[in-house]
């Protein structure tokens, strides 16, 4: 698998303790990201980092686009608030810990945490024009660009 960090060089084939020193590093920043992807095109990404950030999965296999939440958010407020440009909502803010999770997961092609959940936001992503359905975005900052 593929993991990309904002700023550094790709590493083509990632193992368990790169990807973790990797994401260590995420220690925050709106705007930064990383992307873990697999050969069929798939991948989880995230935004931001520390103790506030997005997660989504792109399932390639059924061709849709999904954003991660928690039942019971981690945070006290109650709005939507902003991660660099990105609007989100209070349950959809992860830690980093609870993100590594999810990266070393699909790292090891294992079931996805259950504690995290997801919603399908392919028909959003479509209507904002930043995805079609099925359609894989053309590069990482688009594909964390606007709400995705």
């Amino acid at each position: 698998m593929r993991f990309e960090r904002e700023g550094k060089k790709p590493i083509t084939t990632v193992s368990e303790a790169q990807l973790r020193r990797q994401l260590s590093y995420k220690r925050g920043g709106d705007n930064t990201y990383a992307i873990i992807e697999d050969a069929d095109g798939s991948y989880l990404q995230m935004l931001g980092g520390g103790v506030s950030c997005c997660l989504e999965w792109r399932d390639m296999k059924r061709r849709r686009h999904y954003r991660a939440f928690l039942a019971v958010p981690r945070v006290p407020w109650k709005e939507e608030s902003l991660l660099g440009s990105m609007s989100i909502k209070p349950e959809e803010v992860l830690a980093i810990e609870q993100v590594t999770v999810a990266f070393c997961a699909f790292l090891g092609s294992r079931i996805l945490p259950p504690e995290i959940h997801w919603r399908d936001v392919t028909e959003e992503l479509a209507a904002e024009g930043i995805a079609r359905p099925g359609a894989p975005p053309n590069t990482p900052l688009e594909r964390t660009a606007g709400p995705s």
